[in-house]
């Protein structure tokens, strides 16, 4: 918190948060090769099953890999809210699904336990958090990493927006348009109700 404010002194806070932004970004692109978003894509559509984890400070990272799977892949499922929990929603994962589980500090232990829950089922598990030292790293078949500095109170979240953003283009470029008419019926739903 201090390094944050002092980092503020010296400078404009839009030239800082560019910075700092600019510097996580980065980290995206330094931590994690072409190569590994090459595999972590193509395991995710060979998987049967697609499921998505990551809660409160990730959440908004969760939900937007979530819409964006949805709509290239078929069987993604977003982590539930309301009645039906995590384990529920991963009761059925088997070593033919793939867990994505995002998670940053101050990290969840619901998205640590949910990861150890898909590793005894044997699935494969992308993680996306900030060090390969970060508590959900060692279960991880494919880790992409990226720092999430901010000099607000708390994680930046353009990085991992960033990592599952390019995680959907390799996944895009690989399925060409096989998605093309479940995105027609999306959008003739979606366009009669206007919701854009």
């Amino acid at each position: 918190m201090t390094q944050s404010l002092e980092k503020l002194t010296g400078a404009s806070i839009r030239e800082a948060v560019y910075e700092t932004t600019c510097n996580n970004l980065q980290s995206v692109i330094l931590h994690s090769s072409s190569d590994l978003f090459e595999n972590a894509s193509d395991a995710i559509i060979a998987a049967q099953s697609k499921y998505i984890v990551g809660s409160r400070g990730c959440a908004a990272s969760s939900a937007f890999l979530s819409v964006i799977l949805k709509d290239t892949l078929p069987m993604v499922f977003a982590e539930p809210t309301g009645v039906m929990n995590t384990f529920d929603f991963l009761s059925d994962i088997s070593r033919k699904d793939c867990l994505i589980a995002i998670s940053y500090p101050r990290y969840s232990k619901l998205t640590y336990l949910a990861v150890e829950m898909a590793a005894k089922a044997k699935a494969t598990i992308i993680v996306l958090t900030d060090t390969p030292t970060a508590p959900l790293a060692r279960y991880a078949d494919y880790l992409l990493t990226n720092s999430v500095d901010s000099l607000a109170f708390f994680n930046s979240q353009i990085p991992a927006l960033f990592t599952a953003e390019l995680l959907c283009t390799y996944i895009r470029k690989k399925i060409g348009n096989k998605n093309e008419e479940k995105l027609r019926l999306i959008d003739r739903f979606t366009s009669a109700l206007e919701l854009y």
